[in-house]
């Protein structure tokens, strides 16, 4: 039987605070919710005041980013950070020697991250270290280049001269200057997170188009583009009605 635990939520959304503490309480039925806490201020005062054995900590807070609370703490408790934040951040959060969880939070994950906590959780890297790595990460870094693999080649295609990216029957292709199409490993999610966003822009669920490409639209139905690329008139280009007004926002930079 596992020994009871004190727990701390830190979370400024109170649907996912309630989500997160249900999720915690199907695994284990014996840790004791110490407070729950949705901004950097309470969190600052709690942690100098009392003492947990873990926190289930979402980054961005009501008031603040929650490293403003944890740097101005002498001794930390361990960490599993709940969030949506980018992925160099969550680099960061590795070193803690705990876990992070990405939302939505999956039960599976949660439960390894637990288990991890548990069994194997013996050092951590102080919170300053952390927060240091994040300061240093401010400006997201971007790709360059991306790897095209064929048979036993590899080709290095500069991201600069990219087209566009389209993922067509689970398959990712990019297409360059001279309209060659080269095979990715990466899918568009991954991509979307890794390309500049002043350069290039999800128009829909098939598609990212760098700015250069952006030549000719068309306006459609339901207060939508169309962007003209008429050697690939298979492929869908047309701007999804939610993203349209940022479209043209990010077209005007």
């Amino acid at each position: 039987m596992h020994t009871q635990k004190r727990i701390l939520l830190v979370e400024d959304e109170p649907l996912a605070m309630k989500r997160l503490e249900k999720k915690i309480h199907s695994y284990r039925p014996n840790y004791s919710i110490s407070a729950r806490i949705d901004n950097v201020d309470q969190l600052r005062i709690f942690l100098n005041n009392n003492t947990v054995d873990l926190i289930f900590s979402d980054i961005q807070l009501a008031d603040g980013n929650c490293f403003e609370a944890y740097k101005d703490v002498v001794d930390i408790p361990p960490i599993i950070f709940c969030t949506a934040y980018d992925e160099y951040a969550v680099k960061a959060f590795k070193f803690s020697g705990i876990d992070y969880l990405l939302k939505p939070i999956d039960e599976q994950e949660l439960n390894r991250a637990i288990i991890k906590w548990e069994q194997q959780y013996k050092t951590q890297l102080p919170i300053q270290e952390i927060a240091q790595h994040l300061s240093e990460e401010k400006q997201p870094k971007t790709l360059s280049k991306i790897l095209s693999k064929l048979g036993k080649q590899i080709q290095v295609i500069p991201v600069d001269e990219i087209r566009f990216i389209y993922s067509e029957d689970k398959i990712t292709r990019a297409v360059n200057l001279e309209n060659k199409e080269f095979i990715l490993d990466e899918n568009l999610q991954e991509l979307e997170r890794l390309l500049n966003s002043e350069d290039f822009f999800r128009i829909n669920r098939q598609m990212i188009v760098h700015s250069q490409t952006v030549r000719k639209l068309t306006s459609s139905s339901s207060s939508r583009v169309d962007i003209s690329l008429p050697l690939f008139p298979h492929l869908n280009t047309t701007v999804s009605k939610t993203k349209t007004p940022l479209f043209k926002q990010w077209l005007k930079k």
